[in-house]
């Protein structure tokens, strides 16, 4: 009795000092598969690699910097570091390295947990894929979608001006570098740029609620009539049968929110404002109700 109570006793000991004896170190990673091995070399990242749903990562190290474009068109850029023990991205705020399957697939790694947006374990492979590197001062003037909304962007300030029939704003352009791209700085939401192909025409996507407005695709001021007779210009559904991309017959743009197709062949909103495409472009001409400096009105 008396050495069975003592073995108890040693062995308590011992577990103790075994607990103690971590208590200044990190834990350890979890062990990575067998068919699966952390990227230590840059090289083995180098170029294009896309996921079933069409988001593409592109790394270029000579650059430092990665771009990650979504299915829905948005691109952005972002910092990649080369210089540690693994190649590292920072993406909305969290770095990521990346797992490599034994089956050529790739799988960013987040470091960390939160509410940012994520591609933790995403599936990509190796693509030629096209990128779509653009930069904010090919957009730089007046630009008008189907209603007459009309936004001025100014790249050297990063600046916007808004105007509707009603209601005539300004805010900020932000870059923040984290790989998610260009944005405007919107009442209570971000508006993200998608350009098209040769970054003559573009849309906004959204990231929170809206009231409608400044939906569509925008086109050169003065010229949205000869873009959106062209041929072709049609919704495509999802499963919900909700509108989810627009094509002008040159362009698809990707729609946010829940927009439905009406008998006339346009979108709607649920709440009733209509998505600004595949109509004859209302004409409007902002000095009718804001002055003839309106796009020069930066405060």
């Amino acid at each position: 009795m008396k050495k069975t109570l003592w073995l108890a006793a040693v062995l308590a000991l011992l577990l103790s000092l075994t607990a103690c004896s971590g208590g200044g170190e990190a834990p350890s990673s979890p062990a990575v598969p067998e068919d699966q091995r952390q990227v230590t070399d840059a090289s083995e990242l180098e170029g294009k690699w896309s996921s079933p749903s069409g988001n593409i990562l592109y790394f270029v190290a000579d650059e430092g910097c990665y771009y990650y474009q979504t299915f829905s068109g948005r691109t952005g850029q972002g910092r990649y570091d080369t210089s540690g023990d693994v190649p590292m991205i920072d993406f909305d705020g969290f770095l990521y390295d990346f797992i490599l399957r034994d089956d050529g697939v790739l799988l960013p790694n987040q470091n960390g947990s939160g509410d940012a947006e994520s591609f933790d374990h995403f599936t990509f492979t190796r693509s030629d894929a096209r990128v779509d590197i653009w930069d904010i001062a090919q957009l730089d003037g007046v630009w008008q979608n189907a209603l007459g909304e009309t936004l001025v962007i100014d790249s050297q300030h990063m600046e916007y001006l808004s105007y509707t029939r009603l209601s005539a704003g300004s805010g900020t352009i932000v870059d923040a570098g984290d790989g998610k791209g260009p944005y405007l700085s919107m009442d209570g939401f971000h508006a993200y740029i998608s350009p098209g192909l040769e970054t003559d025409r573009f849309a906004l996507l959204p990231d929170g609620k809206t009231n409608g407005d400044f939906s569509g695709v925008f086109y050169p001021y003065g010229q949205v009539a000869a873009y959106t007779g062209l041929p072709g210009a049609s919704f495509e559904l999802d499963e919900d049968d909700l509108c989810r991309w627009y094509s002008d017959g040159h362009d698809a743009f990707y729609i946010t929110g829940s927009y439905t197709l009406h008998e006339d062949g346009l979108a709607y909103r649920q709440d009733g404002p209509v998505y600004a495409a595949g109509f004859d472009p209302v004409d409007y001409d902002p000095a009718e109700d804001w002055g003839e400096n309106w796009m020069n009105n930066w405060g």
